[in-house]
């Protein structure tokens, strides 16, 4: 993702220098990489700084050497919100991908004619709007088959069934067409479990044994939560609550055997992770789940963990203390996280 930012600063230097030096800053403490005397608040007004910059510079066309530089500015806020207070920035990455939908005319975003920091930028857009039982900015157009992408792999077509549980789960939250919904619901889940992701035939001519592994392993993880995530919609903790264990351990069960396969942890997985840990419902089981946090999923940014770690704390107190509730209905005084991808 730095690379991303990198890649497009020096045709917009003057804009996007605040948002490289505040990104490159809170990622390097965060780290703990030595690089001189860290200011917290100096960065933080670097980071504003590179807000005002986004909002002033004029809103580019769909011509690359436009947009590019302007998503990669928005990109370098967002991942400095994120590496840096552990929050999404869900404000710039809506102005974003609200100005891309306009320029498309369409819902749905597309590979092909943006780019694939924005198609990262929308399923972030997707996840948190699953999290917060939100509508999101767009959707993500099924791309050619066997088209794999740089952050969700061979997912990209599972995330639009993601977009469409995000309208049922907002409209059943506010009781919107609760039958014409729950049939949606339905149909979706038919969909979601018979989703198989295609593999390009040079798949493992062009990836390393490695990134294969990740792939196919972030493409059950992320069916799987997607499954888990229906399942609380129908059903409130307590109710049916061993079909939801069963989920939550697959997924980690798949994070553990990545580990262990590839010798190294699984990568844009802490969305699904996020859904495994808050089934966790004895001492040894949440101690595995903050354990993954380290262990398992491939983020070297403490902010998140610890923004992650309070969440999970909040969520679990609700569980033991509320039988019958559903963590889905109380994400608004929940401590803020970033699920990210």
């Amino acid at each position: 993702m730095q690379l991303d930012m990198t890649v497009h600063l020096f045709s917009m230097f003057d804009q996007g220098k605040d948002a490289y030096i505040a990104m490159y800053s809170a990622f390097a403490s965060s780290m703990g990489l030595e690089t001189g005397e860290y200011d917290p608040e100096a960065n933080l007004h670097r980071g504003a700084m590179a807000v005002e910059h986004l909002r002033s510079c004029p809103l580019p066309t769909l011509k690359r050497d436009e947009l590019l530089p302007w998503a990669g500015l928005g990109l370098g806020i967002v991942y400095f919100s994120n590496m840096a207070l552990g929050t999404s920035a869900a404000p710039v990455r809506r102005y974003v991908l609200s100005h891309i939908r306009h320029l498309l005319g369409t819902s749905q975003i597309s590979n092909s004619r943006t780019h694939y920091i924005l198609v990262y930028m929308t399923a972030v857009d997707i996840n948190e709007c699953l999290m917060q039982r939100e509508l999101p900015v767009c959707g993500i157009e099924p791309p050619e088959a066997g088209h794999v992408d740089a952050y969700v792999g061979v997912c990209m077509p599972l995330l639009q069934h993601m977009y469409d549980l995000c309208r049922i789960s907002y409209h059943l939250y506010h009781e919107v067409d609760v039958e014409e919904q729950t049939q949606a619901l339905d149909e979706v889940e038919q969909e979601i479990e018979a989703w198989q992701p295609v593999i390009p035939p040079d798949f493992t001519n062009r990836f390393t044994t490695s990134e294969v592994i990740h792939m196919l392993a972030q493409s059950r993880i992320y069916k799987t939560a997607a499954m888990l995530y229906i399942h609380r919609l129908r059903y409130k903790f307590g109710e049916k609550d061993d079909m939801a264990s069963a989920m939550a351990k697959s997924i980690i069960s798949d994070l553990q055997m990545t580990l262990t396969v590839s010798r190294d942890k699984q990568r844009c997985v802490s969305f699904p992770y996020t859904l495994a840990a808050i089934e966790a419902k004895d001492a040894a089981e949440r101690e595995t789940a903050m354990d993954a946090i380290k262990s398992l999923i491939d983020s070297g940014n403490s902010k998140y963990r610890s923004s992650m770690e309070t969440f999970l704390k909040a969520v679990w107190d609700i569980r033991d203390n509320q039988p019958g509730a559903s963590w889905l209905d109380f994400m608004q005084t929940l401590p803020p996280i970033s699920v990210g991808v």
